[in-house]
């Protein structure tokens, strides 16, 4: 994996313009709230349906200009085969970012840090030259041990509030 700085730029703009959405407008607050208790954002009024349908339509565009930008940097690209393994470099930077992996909690900044933490350790491993199949393996490692200090957290919480 090469470094990708040329893509600092896009992802800080698109992430700001995301953050913004997220943080500041009734889409946002709607989305959050149908990620963290459906029923209760039924309740409260949340049309779900069309949060549904808005959400996944940003992640489809999204997902189109991200498409757009890795085909651009690659110098060549096998059809079938561009963006493979990036779906658990997404799973992984979300959860190291602080996100609950079963939803309803997280933000973007901590997505962008984590992010940039594993882009960080990709880029090391590779200066390193330390093989590419030991790279997913610390990767994993990672988010496992990201995912076990968010566990152990959140059980302490529960247990102060006790």
């Amino acid at each position: 994996m090469k470094a990708r700085f040329p893509l600092a730029l896009p992802f800080a703009v698109l992430a700001s313009l995301i953050g913004i959405l997220a943080r500041w407008s009734q889409l946002g607050r709607n989305i959050f709230a149908v990620g963290s208790n459906e029923g209760a954002a039924r309740v409260a009024g949340v049309n779900i349906v069309r949060t549904r349908v808005l959400t996944f339509g940003i992640a489809a565009v999204m997902a189109g200009v991200a498409g757009v930008l890795v085909i651009a940097q690659e110098a060549m690209v096998q059809l079938g085969q561009a963006g493979s393994g990036f779906e658990f470099l997404a799973i992984g930077a979300v959860v190291l970012g602080g996100a609950d992996i079963f939803g309803g909690s997280g933000r973007v900044r901590g997505a962008a840090v984590g992010v940039l933490l594993l882009y960080s350790v990709y880029n090391a491993m590779v200066l390193a030259g330390i093989p590419a199949a030991w790279q997913d393996s610390v990767v994993g490692l990672l988010i496992l041990v990201a995912v076990v200090i968010d566990k152990n957290g959140a059980r302490l919480r529960r247990r102060a509030k006790a």
